[in-house]
């Protein structure tokens, strides 16, 4: 294992330590191959220098054949499906059909992982442009979705199904200004009038495509509605509006408040699921909502987390019947000092004391008890 200057990473070095930002928010795992376009991504967050595997300076050894097909991890499948939805969007903003069976592709990729592995959800896409929050907004919100529909027992071609929906549920921005949809702050009230169309684009596109199934059309076009009738763009309300339409705004939005943007800072976890829960009834479907909660853990076992007690220490319990108060393992105190007898903060109990930063990821999806 060797350290290499940010000057000197290459691609296809391979990440030997995790890399934070100076903030604590991590970057790539450990494993992650690095990509000529991380590079100046790593360098604009502040990242000086990277560890890696080998001797990055020694010659590569001759290429041997491979003896199997080489299963893809989590990561490359998402960056993959930005990509794909990134060029799909581009298209259609270019006059051009939908690409649908490239989409549903994606979608199915994209299940195939969450079946089959617990953590894929766990710090994937934290190195993202800004200027593509919509494609890889849309990534993200077909995880959630998809391990919702997970929950709620769905089968293989529903998952898929329900996957393609959210991978689709913005479709409707590419037919708003990319100006409009960049801008660096908040909407002006003339400014999210024209953004609100969105849905009503996207569900024209969708029929105006030929194989679009109505559930698919229906997340694009509801998944703005709120429970109590007061959301757009056709103020549905309760049961009206159908289950991919209230999964999408429960996951859209939770995904929303998470990632940072270019004028704001991101929610920790579970500041926005109190926020999803606060608004269970009124904005959000009641029970989907709860299961949501109990779905994506909020924070991962084996996570490392700084108190406001300034004290820094790993998850090793979290309840799920109150998810935003985990047990943690205290590894350094206030002033940054490792702590060597065993300290345990029960925040379940020790009601004053809150988690502040998340600064490294653990397994997400698995519950202690």
């Amino acid at each position: 294992m060797y350290r290499v200057k940010l000057a000197d990473l290459v691609p296809g070095m391979v990440v030997a330590r995790e890399v934070t930002a100076p903030d604590g928010r991590l970057l790539l795992n450990v494993g992650a191959v690095i990509k000529a376009r991380f590079i100046p991504k790593l360098e604009y967050l502040g990242v000086r220098e990277v560890w890696v595997e080998g001797d990055p300076f020694l010659p590569p050894p001759l290429p041997q054949p491979p003896a199997v097909r080489r299963v893809r991890g989590p990561e490359e499948v998402f960056q993959d499906a930005v990509q794909a939805i990134s060029e799909v969007f581009t298209d259609l903003r270019c006059g051009r059909a939908l690409e649908l069976p490239r989409v549903r592709r994606t979608a199915e990729a994209i299940v195939k992982q969450v079946l089959a592995q617990q953590h894929v959800l766990s710090c994937l896409g934290q190195i993202r442009d800004y200027d593509d929050y919509t494609f890889a907004h849309s990534v993200q919100v077909c995880l959630f979705a998809i391990a919702l529909g997970r929950s709620l027992g769905y089968g293989f071609d529903d998952l898929v199904e329900l996957g393609t929906g959210a991978l689709l549920h913005d479709v409707g921005k590419t037919q708003i200004p990319l100006s409009l949809l960049n801008k660096p702050g908040y909407y002006n009230e003339k400014e999210y009038r024209a953004v609100k169309h969105h849905a009503a684009y996207g569900e024209r596109i969708l029929r105006r495509t030929e194989g679009v199934g109505v559930n698919i059309i229906r997340m694009a076009a509801e998944h703005h509605e709120w429970y109590n009738g007061a959301g757009y763009f056709r103020g549905l309300r309760g049961l009206e509006i159908h289950e991919f339409g209230r999964i999408g705004a429960i996951v859209d939005v939770y995904d929303a408040m998470t990632t940072d943007r270019s004028y704001r800072h991101r929610l920790l976890p579970h500041l926005a699921v109190e926020y999803l829960v606060g608004l269970a009834g009124s904005h959000f479907d009641p029970g989907l909502t709860r299961l949501f909660v109990q779905t994506v853990a909020i924070f991962p076992l084996d996570a490392t987390v700084e108190l406001t007690t300034g004290e820094i220490g790993r998850i090793i319990d979290v309840q799920k019947d109150l998810p935003t108060r985990p047990v943690v393992l205290i590894l350094y105190d206030e002033k940054g000092r490792p702590v060597f007898r065993r300290r345990v903060r029960d925040l379940r109990r020790e009601t004053t004391v809150f988690v502040t930063r998340l600064l490294s990821c653990g397994v997400v999806g698995r519950w202690a008890s």
